[in-house]
């Protein structure tokens, strides 16, 4: 009786379809905004912090502007994120500077995106070698966002990832802050090779400072950083919820990070794929946000038939609301009722438990409950569903399962007091290979020291 009035409460709120989130769209609405969004020039949208590129040294990096009619063509340089001082302007027009490399571009195709402007596709090529830089196309630089190695990084090698998830940049300064310098500490000391940050990385977008306050924060990470939003990055007033998908929310993380609601790269053999779940759905106890439709589900669809037909060890799915939740203890063989997308979850989980079935390897990482949560397909009298993980450790545990839900409790404060993987603040740390491997460190609970054996599968 208590679990049927809980459900009940819980179940109590508004909710409104999803848009579509292509591109374009996404593209138009930063081309209206052109001077607030590039004040500086250069047109930047890709590759930026949050939304990196990384290549081989000497090959050629993918970037993307937007250029209104009549600007001149642009000059480009990768720049040492650890060289102070550097003269980008004469590195940009030619003159040889130390920890600056100019990058030749050759234009490989452009769209139309409004009346005075073009969305512009370069490959952009360069000398410089293996290392973190930042990007400088006329006189804006973009901190962070090109990462070049001395192998493929396309290649299939063991890699290292973290998730973080839900900062919550400006709630609490004075806790919090120092729970994610302690964070980041450790993170650094793994050395991972990305950093996929799964929304929530501010308090309330609205407030235009939190984004660059959460990025000042995350380019202390020594590693590149893949962001998606969350509710709170899009706003908490009613006309956020009332779903302005591009508010004053967004164009501040747009600003602080990246303006793309669809985001992918690959690393390892493995692709990894961030996409938006959209505002919070209404107000009630719920807490659900808004979800995806069909449009995303497509997208997600074609991501994945990409992955396989070129022969990737894997996927990873980012976003900020997870496909499912569990507030109670116990296998949890259904969805529940709080804290997921309200939109699309079914969707998404039938599309990765079809690939699992194929033999193919998915992973879905998100936040949002601020609770710990793994749910991997076992095979079932129906077909393949999703069973949790009783516990999570430390310590690097295999998935069995082709296919995996991965939820992350807040890297900065403690959540729910009735859920043990609430306790506390922490991180998620995954090994990916022949095997896949998951930990989850914590801190601030009274939770025994384990002593794990650490190290690449």
């Amino acid at each position: 009786m208590g679990r049927r009035l809980v459900t009940f409460v819980f179940a109590v709120g508004a909710c409104a379809a999803p848009v579509a989130e292509d591109s374009h769209s996404v593209l138009g609405e930063v081309a209206a905004r052109y001077t607030a969004f590039f004040p500086d020039g250069g047109g930047l949208v890709h590759p930026r912090f949050g939304d990196p590129a990384i290549g081989h040294r000497g090959d050629a990096v993918s970037i993307e502007l937007l250029r209104r009619d009549g600007e001149p063509a642009p000059r480009a340089a990768l720049v040492d994120m650890r060289a102070p001082g550097v003269d980008v302007r004469a590195c940009v027009a030619g003159a040889t500077v130390p920890g600056c490399w100019r990058l030749d571009l050759v234009e490989t195709g452009r769209d139309r995106v409004d009346a005075h402007t073009s969305h512009i596709r370069f490959d952009a090529t360069s000398t410089a070698p293996a290392g973190g830089y930042d990007l400088v196309v006329d006189g804006a630089r973009a901190t962070r966002c090109v990462w070049l190695r001395d192998e493929d990084p396309a290649a299939l090698r063991p890699i290292h990832v973290v998730q973080l998830s839900d900062l919550h940049v400006g709630k609490n300064p004075s806790t919090m802050g120092p729970h994610l310098a302690e964070v980041i500490r450790d993170v650094n000391a793994l050395a991972p090779d990305l950093v996929v940050v799964t929304g929530d990385l501010v308090q309330n977008g609205e407030n235009v400072s939190q984004a660059g306050s959460a990025a000042a924060i995350l380019h202390a990470l020594d590693a590149p950083v893949l962001t998606v939003m969350g509710g709170h990055d899009i706003g908490r007033s009613l006309g956020a919820r009332a779903h302005r998908r591009y508010g004053s929310g967004w164009e501040s993380d747009a600003r602080a990070f990246h303006p793309y609601l669809f985001v992918s790269l690959t690393l390892g053999g493995w692709d990894f794929v961030g996409f938006d779940t959209g505002p919070a759905s209404g107000i009630g106890t719920r807490v659900v946000d808004r979800g995806v439709g069909p449009a995303t589900i497509a997208q997600l669809h074609d991501a994945l038939a990409r992955a396989w037909r070129d022969g990737r060890r894997g996927v990873v799915l980012a976003s900020h609301a997870p496909t499912r939740s569990s507030v109670f203890g116990g296998p949890s063989h259904g969805r529940g009722t709080v804290g997921q997308m309200d939109h699309g979850g079914d969707a998404i989980e039938a599309m990765l438990l079809d690939a699992g079935a194929s033999g193919h390897r998915v992973l879905h990482l998100a936040g949002h409950t601020h609770w710990s949560d793994v749910f991997e397909s076992r095979p079932g009298a129906g077909g393949p569903r999703f069973e949790r993980w009783p516990a999570f450790s430390p310590c690097l545990r295999v998935v069995s399962g082709n296919v995996a839900l991965v939820t992350t409790q807040s890297t900065s404060e403690a959540g729910f007091f009735l859920k043990t993987s609430a306790h506390g603040y922490g991180f998620t740390e995954l090994w990916l290979d022949d095997t896949v491997r998951v930990a989850q460190h914590r801190y601030g609970t009274s939770q025994p020291v384990q002593t794990c054996q650490r190290g690449s599968p």
